[in-house]
């Protein structure tokens, strides 16, 4: 049993639930689902020095989802998800803040640093229509386990935090 198992990103799929898109950046992470867990770790282990407008550019911006809504190749299924975020894009940018805070003050209760994080696992499920990548990261400080849930969707060749 883990001595501190945060789920984090339950927030990340809390930003499903309660978010609409992210405003800015390039996706920073490979499309292939057998090394995207170095990639969320290195992601995760630069966290001490990212701030707020680089943990955005990690994720899906509004207008990544205005042109899947507009892509007639788009599975319906992604389409109708990206729908129902584009509702309300006004409350992305709060919500990404609350949610960068609340990764930032979660990672201090493991680590005084992240860059410290040791990568142990990442089980996933990917839908091979959507693209979806599902997973749960699991990282290492001293005796401390860290658990990540991750959604991500692949565009442009390049997963995206969603």
């Amino acid at each position: 049993m883990y001595r501190k198992d945060y789920f984090i990103a339950a927030l990340m799929l809390a930003l499903i639930i309660f978010t609409s898109a992210c405003q800015s950046g390039p996706a920073k992470f490979g499309t292939d689902p057998d090394t995207a867990g170095e990639s969320f770790h290195a992601f995760y282990q630069k966290m001490g020095e990212c701030d707020f407008d680089c943990y955005k550019s990690y994720c899906l911006t509004i207008g990544d989802m205005e042109a899947l809504k507009a892509d007639a190749n788009a599975p319906n299924s992604i389409k109708g998800l990206v729908e129902g975020f584009l509702l309300r894009p006004e409350q992305w940018e709060a919500n990404m803040k609350r949610d960068y805070d609340s990764l930032k003050k979660s990672g201090k209760k493991i680590s005084d640093s992240w860059s410290s994080l040791s990568y142990d696992s990442f089980e996933f499920g990917k839908d091979p229509i959507s693209q979806q990548l599902v997973g749960k990261l699991e990282m290492t400080s001293g005796e401390d386990k860290m658990r990540v849930q991750l959604m991500s969707i692949a565009i442009d060749g390049k997963y995206k935090l969603f």
